[in-house]
């Protein structure tokens, strides 16, 4: 094909995402969209030479925590460096919005220590000051060179309804209506899901259990519910035995969510420990049941970024390694 574009990558070998095999091919690019994959002939204003390199569309990652670091750093790195070009922020239930200018301070600390950040640097560099959701995303808007894909998370809007009782106590009937008002102003200012964790593991800065984890298992459901008005957007959660792929607890709270909402259930995450061989492949079966029954669970696969911590004792969950017997 014959085409004058802004960009050519040349002799590159393609992977186009479609599962279709690998090939050598040109990709032309004009008014930053492609227009030919195959033999270009034309001209071009930039051409790259990829002969021995792999050209492929932008990676997507599912599970980041770059809701504080978006604020100095609009590339994500180290991500982007490696190919992600859309990342999606909130998981575990650990968002900065929606919160009351009194409680930012708190949700910074709290997630200086479950995510092994800075405390200084998050101190430092993050300019949300507070309030509603699209009040977080106007201060990303036109200030990042990646795509963004914000959650709103359980332990800020629990923060906000309960304030420091949130770490604990359950909430009242009253308290769970008005955090479902908070996720569903969230997903109405461009939310794309909702996340929670029980990890026992994730303690806030004060040595508490973060909020999310003093939640009754009916909070958990009506604030999944929210979702099946919108009929869009998926939940990441974390049950407290996902290790072992999850027990009978777990797992009712996890089909009651995804019956409530109607929406996809990714859990996190999907690992091999050695007290726990098999929780892996416990955690398949259990999605594949669910399946059978019309529901969409998802186990998520621990990458290396992600499962380092059991490795390296990094401080992604832990601030030093723990002793499993």
């Amino acid at each position: 094909m014959a085409s004058t574009c802004d960009l050519l990558i040349r002799g590159g070998t393609v992977v186009d995402g479609t599962g279709a095999p690998a090939r050598t091919a040109d990709v032309a690019v004009r008014d930053g969209r492609i227009v030919g994959v195959g033999r270009v002939d034309g001209s071009a204003s930039r051409v790259i030479d990829a002969d021995g390199l792999l050209v492929t569309p932008g990676f997507v990652d599912v599970h980041t925590h770059y809701d504080a670091q978006l604020h100095w750093d609009p590339t994500a790195s180290p991500a982007s460096w490696h190919g992600v070009t859309t990342l999606l922020t909130g998981n575990c239930g650990f968002t900065l919005a929606p919160a009351k200018p009194e409680d930012v301070p708190w949700l910074l600390q709290m997630l200086s220590r479950v995510e092994g950040m800075s405390s200084d640097a998050l101190a430092a560099g993050v300019t949300y000051r507070g309030g509603g959701f699209a009040d977080f995303l106007d201060g990303l808007e036109g200030r990042i060179g990646v795509n963004v894909g914000a959650n709103v998370g359980h332990c800020a809007v629990r923060r906000y309804v309960m304030g420091d009782d949130a770490s604990e106590r359950t909430a009242t009937d009253e308290e769970i209506v008005a955090m479902q008002g908070l996720v569903r102003a969230a997903l109405a200012d461009g939310a794309i899901g909702f996340t929670s964790s029980q990890l026992e593991l994730h303690v806030a800065h004060d040595g508490r259990g973060v909020p999310s984890n003093h939640a009754a298992p009916e909070e958990l459901v009506a604030l999944a519910s929210v979702l099946a008005e919108f009929g869009r957007g998926s939940i990441e959660f974390i049950p407290r035995t996902f290790l072992v792929g999850y027990d009978d607890a777990d797992r009712e709270v996890v089909l009651a969510m995804a019956r409530a909402s109607g929406r996809p259930v990714h859990l996190n995450t999907l690992t091999s420990m050695p007290h726990a061989p098999d929780g892996w492949s416990r955690s398949l079966e259990f999605a594949e049941a669910a399946a059978a029954q019309g529901l969409e669970i998802h186990p998520m696969f621990a990458s290396n970024r992600q499962g380092a911590h059991f490795a390296l004792g990094s401080t992604f969950l832990f601030d030093e390694m723990p002793s499993f017997s």
